[in-house]
């Protein structure tokens, strides 16, 4: 999810640079603050074991995902006569999730990373809350850079916290931002025009405002457990229609999968992340709950997307640990 997505045609040239000012700032102070963070992880507090597995994936993710990025943006230059054009007209995010959500077959890899983003909000925002550190930077990153990226990161900070732990909460303001970024999603393929630019907007803004630290005392776990379930089900009723659409109406061949992957760089991109991602999720479910919650998740993975798969074994951990 990238936090530069809406086109200059959404608002004024003024709200557009305030916008991406705001966007690219708050990225470069997010940087800085996970770069702190790991640099106290490797300078004093003891890391967790599997440390460089975890930034071996963040920087496959980066690699994977920024690598396209970068073709993209040149592809794009390429329909301009100057950068400074290019960088006052391009419509380049906006074209991108335009062509990530256009088709059934792009959605099959899209939805997969962007209905479940605002569960690993949500997971991010509760684990910290009972750790007791600061969250706000990796979902930051993760918005800007990419989820791949940023989720391997967190759970090495969140590996590496020592201390007694706080009960897992959410608060009622961080839910409705996340469901209405979650509900905002579901309609981006079929939005056009303002439409669409509203939809990115409240998908985005959504995830943006849950940030904020609103209404902290009115939280409870009860609530967590309410918003995981919610988004579980809105990422597992997509997936169960986007399939239904693919294989019962269309027929569309399984290789299709692999071939849609190559034919947009910004496919390429998200394709990749999720793939990258279900990966991390994999080696984190293996090191906290052993090989056969692994295997079950990845078969949930399968049937109920990675949204439904993980809000699961989040509803599931929770009962657990009461």
């Amino acid at each position: 999810m990238d936090l530069s997505a809406l086109p200059p045609s959404a608002a004024t040239p003024a709200w557009s640079s305030l916008w991406s000012l705001f966007a690219w700032g708050g990225l470069l102070l997010a940087l800085w603050k996970v770069g702190k963070d790991q640099h106290t992880l490797a300078a004093g507090t003891t890391p967790p074991a599997g440390r460089r597995a975890y930034r071996a994936l963040a920087l496959t993710g980066f690699l994977l995902t920024w690598a396209f990025m970068l073709v993209l943006a040149w592809q794009d230059l390429a329909r301009y006569p100057s950068f400074g054009a290019w960088a006052t007209q391009s419509n380049l995010f906006f074209d991108a999730y335009r062509s990530v959500t256009e088709t059934p077959i792009a959605w099959w890899w899209s939805q997969q990373l962007m209905l479940w983003a605002p569960a690993a909000v949500l997971f991010f925002h509760a684990e910290s809350v009972r750790q007791r550190f600061s969250y706000w930077a990796y979902a930051w990153v993760g918005m800007c850079v990419a989820i791949s990226v940023a989720l391997p990161l967190f759970l090495m900070r969140r590996e590496a916290q020592r201390g007694a732990e706080e009960p897992a909460t959410a608060s009622a303001w961080l839910g409705l931002c996340l469901v209405v970024a979650a509900s905002a999603t579901v309609w981006v393929p079929a939005a056009q025009g303002r439409t669409l630019q509203l939809c990115l907007l409240l998908m985005h803004g959504g995830v943006l405002l849950s940030l904020l630290p609103l209404a902290p005392r009115v939280a409870s776990a009860t609530l967590l457990r309410l918003l995981y379930l919610a988004l579980g089900l809105i990422a597992t009723l997509s997936w169960w229609q986007v399939n239904a659409a693919l294989w019962l109406h269309t027929g569309t061949p399984v290789m299709a999968l692999w071939t849609v992957i190559w034919n947009h760089p910004a496919q390429s991109s998200i394709s990749l992340d999720v793939m990258v991602t279900v990966t991390i999720c994999l080696v984190w479910v293996h090191r906290q709950d052993g090989r056969s919650v692994t295997l079950l998740f990845l078969l949930g993975t399968g049937l109920l997307s990675l949204g439904g798969a993980f809000c699961l074994h989040q509803l599931w951990r929770l009962r657990k640990q009461t």
